[in-house]
């Protein structure tokens, strides 16, 4: 569907895809979209930031690490939080820095590298760190519990309500489809297991090309993202039971042979010895060209419940699931591709971006989003 923002503006028209859901009553209700949208859609992100944190100081406290991946929340009351690699910063919702937590190493407090952040609904804070550790903290930055490893935790993999999914790769299956799966199991944050699932997609390695299946929380909700097929799934973490589900048609970008060749060859390095070679390319011939590319490498929801997917190779660019789940669009970031700008996370009010200032200094720039209504005619 095509929504003109105005019969004169110089903007091109709004474009959305509406869904159409699928007669099949037997499972869960199916939304699928018959393309991807190509021009912007009703959301937009603020061109301009309402604030900035990070850039370069006299005191390297207001500074990040150049190492960080930088995730950000806001907790319940609204301080937001950020994951500057071995340190919790906790900010007022205007940006100013409260108080610092936390210190490199391997004991309780301590990180190797901060990887999520999850709120809790009590206004507690859970983080997982790159080791597999995962530990709970209050507002005040004190720390409540600490956890070791325990199974293999995916990215974004913790909700609101203290669930940890958890992936068991001991129990991995080739389904008859061809397609490598296994059993998760949500955890309590006191590391207790719960309720088992699936068996679900895992990754999948295709030598140089990688398909890693995206979690992301909202609620009593758990979506899953295949991107193989470019299909996502609502589950109950009640239950385990599938509330809903969406399929992208033509959403797939294809791989020629040449070009899996191509990519194989990319990843040798300079002084791979010849039986190295050897090696790589039967295990490649092996495995086979996968058809196509990645769909996505992100996925997750925002504060209001729209989802959001990041079309692998592209992190500049955002497809979005409107709340209802029936209209899809395109959001992008407001700043050219060539800044490698990319989205690190939601706030009640703002989308936090990770960009580099002039002078190579690590910031986050938090930038409202608008929805823009068609106009009437």
């Amino acid at each position: 569907m095509i929504l003109t923002a105005s019969a004169c503006a110089a903007e091109p028209p709004l474009e959305s895809i509406d869904g159409t859901i699928a007669s099949d009553s037997a499972a869960a209700p199916l939304v699928e979209f018959a393309r991807l949208p190509q021009g912007p859609g009703p959301l937009r992100i603020a061109a301009r930031p309402s604030f900035r944190l990070g850039g370069l100081y006299d005191n390297d406290s207001l500074e990040f690490d150049p190492r960080a991946h930088l995730p950000v929340v806001a907790l319940v009351d609204g301080t937001i939080v950020v994951g500057d690699h071995q340190r919790l910063k906790f900010y007022a919702p205007d940006g100013t820095l409260l108080r610092i937590a936390g210190r490199y190493g391997y004991g309780p407090g301590e990180f190797d590298s901060i990887r999520d952040l999850c709120p809790q609904a009590d206004t507690t804070l859970a983080v997982i760190d790159g080791d597999g550790r995962w530990s709970v903290w209050n507002r005040q930055g004190q720390l409540l519990h600490a956890h070791e490893r325990e199974g293999v935790i995916p990215n974004r993999a913790c909700s609101a309500s203290g669930d940890l999914l958890v992936l068991d790769g001991l129990h991995t299956v080739v389904d008859t489809d061809g397609r490598r799966r296994a059993p998760y199991t949500f955890h309590r944050l006191d590391g207790t297991p719960r309720l088992t699932i699936g068996p679900l997609s895992v990754s999948e390695y295709f030598v140089n090309v990688l398909f890693i299946p995206a979690f992301t929380f909202h609620g009593q909700s758990l979506l899953i993202g295949d991107s193989r097929t470019f299909a996502l799934q609502e589950v109950s973490i009640e239950d385990g039971r599938t509330l809903r589900r969406w399929h992208v048609h033509g959403g797939m970008r294809p791989m020629s042979q040449a070009v899996y060749d191509s990519i194989v060859e990319s990843g040798f390095p300079r002084d791979a010895s010849a039986d190295q070679r050897k090696k790589t390319l039967a295990r490649a011939a092996e495995l086979g060209n996968p058809g196509v590319f990645p769909a996505f490498f992100e996925v997750r929801y925002d504060p209001a419940g729209r989802i959001w997917i990041n079309p692998a190779f592209e992190r500049w660019r955002w497809y979005v699931i409107d709340r209802q789940g029936m209209r899809l669009s395109l959001v992008t970031l407001p700043m050219p591709p060539t800044e490698l700008a990319k989205l690190e996370g939601f706030t009640d009010r703002h989308v936090a971006i990770h960009q580099f200032d002039a002078d190579g200094a690590p910031i986050l720039s938090f930038h409202s989003i608008e929805e823009r209504a068609p106009a009437q005619h």
